[in-house]
C-alpha cells in the first residue's frame, strides 16, 4: 500500500512548475480566493460564485496561498493534489473495511494509475477535493449504521457537510447511506438493529445541514434568495438520459489513457499478493491476471474498471454488510443521476470512485475463488469474450489525452497581451475569469465587471478589450469606430478544458486544444 499511495502522489504532485489555471471554473475559484485575501478589490468573491460552488474549495486555497506564500494558481492546485492523493490510502481503507484486504489494495491500485483522477487533482478544481470528504463521509457512514454508534455518525454527517460545502450535491452522501439503509433492511437483519441505523442517518442528516447552513442562509440572503440558484441549476439538467451517457463516455474515453490500463494489471497484481498470501496462487488467478493485462491493448481501460464494477455487484451484495449496501447504492444513484445533467467530463468522477471500490471487490473474489474450492474457469471466459467484444466494439482508436499537459497556456499568452498594452490601463477580459487573474497578477486593472460581457465607451482613456471562446465580439458592435482590433493570439488548454469546450465526436487528435483570443482598444 506504501508504494501504491507514494506511486498515486508522485503522479498527482510531479512538475508542479506547470500548475497553472485555464478552465473558466478554475478563474472562478481562484478570483474568490483573490478576494478572500484582499479587501482592496472589487469583488471579494465572484460575482456569480454562488452558481459554481459553496466556498470550501476556494477557502482552502485561499488558505494555502497565504500559508505557503505560492502564488494563487500554484496553491490552488495544490489543493487538489493534497486530496486527490489522500484519497488512494483512503480508497484502500474503505475497501478493506467494506470487503477485505485483497479488494482494499486492488480499489486504491486503480484509483492511483487513473488518468481521469490525476487529471481533476492537477487542476484547480473542486471535483478532488469534494470526492476526498465524499469518500469519507460513506466510510464512517457504514460506520455508524453498523454499529449504530453516534459518534461516528456525527463524523460522517460532518464530513458530508464538508462535501455539500465543497459541491452542491454533497448531500447525496446522505442519500447514499438512505440508499444503503434500505438495501440493508430488504434484506434483513433485525428491526432493533435497522432502528439504531435510522437513529444514525438521523445524526448525520442533522450535522450535515447544520455545517451547510452557513452558506445556504448567506445565498439565502442574496437577491432572489436560493430559488435563483436552484433555477440556475434547472438550466443544465437535460432529460436525453442516453445521448448524455454516451456524450459521457466519450469523454472519458478520451480522458483516461493508458496509465487507467496499466492499473488494471497493477490492481490484479496487488489482490494476486494480497491474498496470495494466505491461499496460495492457481492458474486460474494467473489467467485473470493474463487476461487483464491483454486488456491494456485496447483504448477503453475505463470500461473494462466499469464492468470489473459489475460483476463486484454480485460478491458485494452476498457479503450483506452496510458497507457493501453502500457501494452498491452509490453506484447505482449516481449511475442513473450523471447523464440527466449537462454532460461535464468531471461528473463521473463519483462514479469513478464508486467503480474502484467495486472493481477491487470484483477483483479479490476473483483470485480468491480457491479458498473454496471452486474454479475461475467462468470468470476468464467472461473477460475474455469481453474484452473481445469491447476490442471489436471500440477498435484501435488512438488517444492523445495527457493528464500531466501544462496548464500555463493563458499565464504565457498573458505576458504577450501584456506587451501590446500600457501599464496602468484598464483591461475588460469578457467571460474569461483566469486570463483576468493572469492580467490582474501583471499589473493591469483587470478584475471590474469580470463576470459581465458590456463594454461601455471610455470617457477619457482606452479600455483594452480581450475576447475569447466564450467572449461575446457582438458586445463592441454597439461603440462602432471606437473599437480598433489590435492582434490575434493563440493558448494552449489541457484536455478538461479542451472536452468541455467542444461537444463529441471530434476529429481523430480529439478536442480542439489550442484557443484563440482577440484584444481590442475602444477609444475614447
Amino acid at each position: 500500500m506504501a508504494v501504491v499511495a507514494i506511486a498515486g502522489a508522485a503522479l498527482r504532485f510531479w512538475d508542479p512548475a506547470s500548475f497553472g489555471i485555464d478552465h473558466y471554473d478554475e478563474g472562478v475559484y481562484v478570483l474568490s480566493a483573490l478576494g478572500l485575501g484582499d479587501a482592496s478589490l472589487p469583488d471579494r468573491i465572484f460575482p456569480d460564485q454562488i452558481f459554481f460552488a459553496p466556498p470550501l474549495y476556494f477557502g482552502l486555497a485561499a488558505l494555502a496561498h497565504a500559508i505557503s506564500g505560492l502564488p494563487l494558481d500554484t496553491a490552488a492546485v495544490l489543493v487538489s493534489a493534497f486530496f486527490g492523493a489522500l484519497t488512494i490510502p483512503l480508497v484502500w481503507w474503505t475497501g478493506r473495511s467494506w470487503f477485505n484486504p485483497a479488494a482494499g489494495i486492488a480499489a486504491s491500485a486503480l484509483l492511483a494509475l487513473s488518468d481521469f483522477h490525476i487529471s481533476l487533482s492537477r487542476a484547480a478544481l473542486t471535483d478532488a477535493t469534494f470526492l476526498f470528504f465524499f469518500l469519507l463521509a460513506a466510510a464512517l457512514a457504514a460506520r455508524a449504521l453498523e454499529r449504530g454508534s453516534i459518534p461516528a455518525a456525527l463524523l460522517a454527517g460532518l464530513a458530508a457537510g464538508l462535501a455539500w460545502n465543497t459541491k452542491y450535491h454533497g448531500w447525496l452522501a446522505l442519500a447514499v447511506a438512505a440508499g444503503a439503509h434500505v438495501l440493508a433492511l430488504a434484506r434483513g437483519g433485525g428491526l432493533e438493529r435497522w432502528k439504531r441505523s435510522l437513529v444514525s442517518w438521523l445524526v448525520m442528516i442533522g450535522t450535515a445541514v447544520a455545517v451547510y447552513l452557513p452558506w445556504a442562509s448567506y445565498v439565502a440572503s442574496l437577491p432572489g434568495g436560493y430559488g435563483r440558484l436552484a433555477e440556475h441549476q434547472r438550466l443544465f439538467l437535460e432529460s436525453d438520459w442516453l445521448a448524455n451517457l454516451w456524450q459521457q463516455a466519450q469523454r472519458q474515453g478520451f480522458l483516461d489513457g493508458r496509465l487507467t490500463d496499466i492499473s488494471l494489471i497493477l490492481a490484479a497484481a496487488a489482490a494476486l499478493i494480497a491474498a496470495g498470501g494466505r491461499t496460495g496462487l492457481s492458474w486460474p488467478s494467473i489467467a485473470v491476471t493474463g487476461v487483464l493485462a491483454a486488456a491494456c491493448l485496447l483504448p477503453a481501460g475505463w470500461a473494462i474498471v466499469l464492468a470489473l464494477a459489475m460483476a463486484g455487484l454480485v460478491p458485494a451484495w452476498c457479503r450483506r454488510s452496510i458497507g457493501s449496501a453502500i457501494a452498491i447504492a452509490w453506484l447505482a444513484i449516481f449511475s442513473a443521476l450523471t447523464p440527466l445533467y449537462r454532460p461535464y467530463a468531471r461528473l463521473f468522477l463519483p462514479l469513478t470512485i464508486a467503480a474502484c471500490l467495486l472493481g477491487g471487490c470484483a477483483l479479490s473474489w476473483i483470485v480468491d475463488r480457491r479458498r473454496s474450492g471452486g474454479s475461475a474457469r467462468v470468470e476468464v471466459v467472461v473477460l475474455v469474450a469481453f474484452a473481445a467484444a469491447l476490442f471489436f466494439a471500440i477498435g484501435k482508436q488512438g488517444r492523445t489525452a495527457d493528464p500531466f499537459r501544462s496548464s500555463r497556456g493563458l499565464a504565457a499568452m498573458a505576458g504577450d497581451i501584456a506587451s501590446r498594452i500600457p501599464r496602468g490601463s484598464r483591461v475588460k477580459v469578457i467571460e474569461e475569469p483566469p486570463l483576468a487573474y493572469y492580467m490582474h497578477r501583471l499589473g493591469y486593472d483587470a478584475l471590474r465587471d469580470v463576470a459581465g460581457i458590456a463594454v461601455g465607451a471610455p470617457s477619457s482613456e482606452p479600455i483594452y478589450v480581450i475576447t475569447g471562446p466564450y467572449g461575446q465580439e457582438g458586445s463592441l458592435v454597439s461603440l462602432g469606430d471606437s473599437v480598433r482590433p489590435i492582434a490575434d493570439f493563440r493558448a494552449p488548454v489541457k484536455d478538461l478544458r479542451a472536452v468541455d469546450d467542444a461537444d463529441p465526436p471530434w476529429g481523430e487528435g480529439g478536442p480542439p486544444r489550442e484557443h484563440a483570443f482577440r484584444l481590442f482598444a475602444v477609444m475614447p
